[in-house]
């Protein structure tokens, strides 16, 4: 099967796993991914329920930019306002308290 295909028969295969509410049902869907797409059967669990999939970061596995599932990375920290931080101290001054006292 090509790549194509495959991520068409994902994205049927998902939205069936995530409508079946039995554990028979759901399991006859990963028997099919399973031999369709040859992964271990824990993996094709992942790719079913859209925590893992085929097509990298687009729209196949469920994490393209329309996707309700899309998770943002938290925002990066912002530096603070610290003196010793600003100043780029790399060698001990005599405030340092080990310092003062070996070499004071």
């Amino acid at each position: 099967m090509s790549k194509k295909s495959l991520g068409e028969l994902l994205a049927k295969l998902r939205h069936h796993y995530s409508m079946e509410v039995g554990k028979a049902a759901k399991g006859r869907l990963i028997d099919c991914w399973v031999k369709a797409s040859g992964h271990e059967r824990k993996y094709a669990i992942k790719e079913l329920r859209g925590q893992r999939g085929a097509g990298g970061g687009g729209g196949l596995c469920g994490w393209g930019a329309g996707s309700a599932r899309l998770r943002l990375a938290p925002p990066a920290p912002q530096p603070r306002n610290n003196p010793s931080i600003d100043q780029h101290q790399t060698t001990p001054t005599p405030t340092n308290s080990l310092y003062g006292v070996l070499f004071g």
